[in-house]
């Protein structure tokens, strides 16, 4: 996977297109995510050098969010059907996927999660819909905190939090949370 940095999606799309890979995810105006073959991921790479294009090639080995995940469905499906409190919604789910909250999880969603494209920017906006939030990031790289500030109006009072950071003071960073929460409203 590769990550274009201030580029319009469809400014590039032609390129990304020509060397058989696909849109993985629109994070935020001017950054999005392609996702396919290691040759074809060089290739595209080696051509946005020569554009002076910026870029990031992502550490993953997989080609997340395209249809070559295909090939790990079944494994991917079996290994899910083991875990079955993930079976069941709760209050308040919006599906990343849908951008809007759901009642009930498809049989197939956490795969449609893992292999089809993705609108950070539509997810955001759906839940800032429902009024101010804190966001709060569980990944280890802060990408997610960083995708949200993005795409949060100026006139946005949400705010964003990382839990896990590179200098391990994650226990300090759940105490500031816990006194952050209060102050947040939540909806449901």
């Amino acid at each position: 996977m590769l990550a274009v940095i201030h580029q319009k999606t469809k400014d590039v799309e032609d390129i990304y297109l020509k060397h058989n890979l696909f849109l993985a995810a629109d994070n935020f105006d001017g950054h999005f995510t392609v996702s396919g073959t290691v040759q074809d991921l060089d290739a595209f790479q080696a051509e946005l050098n020569k554009l002076n294009i910026q870029f990031l090639r992502l550490p993953v080995a997989v080609p997340f969010h395209s249809p070559l995940m295909e090939g790990g469905r079944n494994g991917f499906i079996y290994y899910m059907n083991t875990v079955s409190f993930l079976s069941e919604t709760k209050s308040g789910f919006i599906s990343g996927i849908k951008y809007e909250a759901l009642n009930e999880l498809p049989e197939d969603y956490f795969w449609n999660v893992v292999s089809k494209y993705t609108n950070f920017s539509k997810l955001v906006n759906y839940i800032e819909i429902k009024g101010p939030c804190l966001y709060i990031d569980l990944g280890p790289s802060g990408t997610s905190a960083t995708f949200v500030k993005y795409n949060l109006t100026t006139t946005s009072s949400s705010q964003t939090f990382q839990i896990m950071t590179p200098f391990k003071r994650e226990e300090q960073q759940l105490e500031l949370l816990k006194k952050l929460i209060p102050t947040t409203k939540t909806f449901s």
